[in-house]
């Protein structure tokens, strides 16, 4: 079942902005009246009337206040980053320990604040981040576990493909959109069987470019230039560090690009892809089964969440694009595995590395 505090953050989140609609509203109706628009003051008031009707209960109104102003932020991730940190220094891997010493820097960043909100405005952004915080930890925890190393070769690859990928569907489309081609011819193939095929495949790259940016945001430094510490690193080590750094950086920039030229094509056409809401999906806690992704394995390709074979139980409304299944001696999302298999695997020679799940 959906996260109930999360569920309840986000209650709080709307009354907000509807206490901001009517001081909007209220604004407007007294510059009516200083402007004698009498009629324009008396729709207006109407209109906030309707507004307010959308406000919260003032009982659930008066408890957020109380966390507001007397709250204080669970502080159980200060717990996890220290507990973080010092696995990271016992490392004895001096790559994997300035790897980490990255990931672990990034997970700090993540965690809200200490100290209670400002705002209730502030609720529902504070529990995503920490949500998504506690999933970095548990990513941080499984990467120091197995390989620093390949977890970084593998996104590196990953984003090489993705964007490889997506640069062959543009192209694709592209031919679609050329003057040879009717407007009819033009709606006919895109009605095709074939091309619902393609826009259902690009749903699934879309999220797999979704996965690995997640996973880019914890592993690589962005914009810190102190990123490696060469204190207590070997110069190899650290060379290396740096070169797969850069390296996964550019595919990610590069699949990025690719992911905007796809969507231009898709404009172009008139065609888009079923929506979705990320912050929904079963990897990052959202959605149906959020209780269990806290505790769910993680995917080996990407550490993020992955449903349990067995799935959520009877009567439970699963997320389909996060099913799982057994394969190279681990737990794989259904689709990172295909996506490894049918479009990775034979890059990885191009790029100088050998297959990391081997």
């Amino acid at each position: 079942m959906p996260d109930p505090s999360l569920q309840e953050a986000q209650r709080c989140g709307r009354h907000a902005d509807v206490c901001q609609r009517v001081d909007e509203a209220e604004a407007r109706k007294k510059a009516a009246v200083l402007n004698d628009e009498l009629e324009a003051a008396i729709q207006i008031k109407s209109e906030i009337t309707a507004i307010k009707a959308e406000l919260a209960p003032e009982t659930e109104v008066a408890s957020w206040r109380d966390h507001v102003a007397n709250g204080a932020r669970d502080s159980s991730l200060r717990g996890t980053a220290e507990r973080l940190e010092q696995r990271c220094r016992c490392m004895d891997d001096s790559f994997g320990r300035a790897a980490l010493a990255v990931a672990v820097r990034n997970f700090g960043r993540c965690c809200p604040p200490a100290g209670p909100p400002k705002s209730l405005s502030e609720l529902p952004g504070l529990l995503l981040r920490k949500r998504r915080a506690e999933q970095m930890s548990r990513a941080v925890e499984a990467a120091s576990s197995g390989s620093a190393r390949r977890t970084l070769e593998a996104l590196t690859a990953c984003l090489r493909a993705v964007a490889r990928l997506l640069g062959a569907c543009t192209e694709h489309l592209r031919e679609l959109s050329g003057p040879e081609w009717s407007d009819e011819e033009r709606e006919e193939a895109a009605g095709s069987d074939e091309f619902k095929g393609l826009l259902q495949g690009l749903g699934a790259a879309r999220r797999i470019l979704w996965r690995l940016g997640l996973a880019a945001e914890l592993f690589l430094p962005g914009g810190d230039a102190a990123a490696v510490d060469d204190g207590d690193v070997a110069a190899a080590d650290a060379a290396k560090l740096r070169e797969l750094h850069a390296g996964a950086a550019q595919r990610l920039g590069e699949a990025r690009s690719a992911w905007a030229r796809l969507e231009a094509e898709l404009a172009g056409l008139r065609v888009t892809l079923a929506a979705w809401e990320p912050d929904e999906c079963f990897e990052v806690g959202g959605g149906p089964g959020a209780g269990q992704a806290r505790s769910a394995p993680l995917c080996a390709l990407c550490l993020l969440p992955a449903m349990p074979m067995g799935g959520l139980g009877a009567g439970s409304s699963e997320d389909g694009g996060a099913v799982s299944s057994l394969w190279k001696g681990g737990l794989w999302h259904v689709n990172c595995a295909n996506f490894w298999a049918r479009h990775t695997v034979g890059l990885l020679a191009d790029l100088g590395l050998a297959d990391p799940f081997a």
